[in-house]
């Protein structure tokens, strides 16, 4: 049990540093093509891929929460008592 856990936080270190890695590199873009106009492919494919990543943080926390067992007290809030009432 103790290598998964070692393995998993040197999984998420390194993911870190590969995002922190994309900051600098995405300081140095360049969103023009060559003609001067907006490269709408790259921005698009930037866009989604930022997307995945933001999906996966949100797929992570959630297995997290899931693991401290905190997917009980999201749901206490969203209960509504049924009067009967329309």
């Amino acid at each position: 049990m103790q290598n998964k856990k070692t393995t998993l936080i040197k999984l998420l270190n390194g993911s870190v540093e590969d995002i922190l890695t994309l900051t600098t590199i995405m300081q140095e873009a360049d969103l023009f093509d060559e003609a001067g106009y907006v490269d709408t492919e790259f921005v698009t494919n930037v866009l989604l891929c930022v997307n995945r990543h933001v999906d996966a943080v949100a797929k992570l926390m959630k297995s997290f929460n899931t693991l401290m067992g905190c997917e009980q007290v999201e749901n206490i809030g969203n209960k509504k008592t049924d009067t009967g009432a329309k």
